[in-house]
């Protein structure tokens, strides 16, 4: 069985909420999952996960403490892992419309995710940009995020069903199998 260690850091509860719904979905796919809040726990070690998963709320234009220092701390480890990067945030759901809607959720994903996997020379098999939003949208957005990495945020702003974000979450479970 695949193990996957799912690192999160939140301030009010989104970014756990995605973790456990992310955990959920890949326990689904016959991963053996551990959720960890990055602030609670002080991990040791990889070596024993093959797939890792770190996400962050974003509040005043940054990622929570817990997670980056997670990041920072396991570079080396990390960038041997099959990797996935994720964020909750306002930016994943602009008020904005039409192009100018897909800009701000273009610029959210580079900066909140690209930037930082590249401050740490990462390359994530996936990067996940989710909305505070209720636990169904996670869902939709988490299976989303897992099968279809590279979709995801285009599918989720266009009213997708249930089954998005178990789709998402899924593909990286795929995505782990074939390499």
């Amino acid at each position: 069985m695949v193990k996957a260690l799912v690192v999160y850091g939140t301030r009010y509860g989104a970014t756990e909420n995605t973790s456990e719904v992310i955990a959920e979905v890949l326990r689904q796919e016959g991963f053996e999952v551990i959720v960890v809040n990055a602030k609670d726990d002080n991990i040791q070690s990889l070596s024993e996960y093959e797939l890792i998963i770190v996400g962050s709320g974003i509040r005043m234009g940054r990622w929570t403490r817990e997670p980056d220092k997670f990041l920072e701390k396991f570079q080396q480890e990390l960038s041997h892992k099959k990797l996935a990067l994720f964020v909750c945030c306002g930016s994943a759901h602009p008020l904005s419309d039409g192009e100018e809607k897909t800009k701000d959720i273009e610029d959210a994903r580079r900066k909140y995710l690209e930037e930082k996997a590249a401050k740490y020379s990462l390359h994530p098999i996936a990067l996940g940009l989710f909305a505070r939003a209720s636990p169904l949208l996670n869902y939709i957005f988490a299976s989303m995020f897992l099968h279809h990495p590279n979709v995801a945020i285009d599918l989720a702003f266009q009213g997708t069903p249930k089954r998005s974000a178990a789709t998402a979450t899924s593909n990286i479970a795929m995505m782990q199998r074939a390499t």
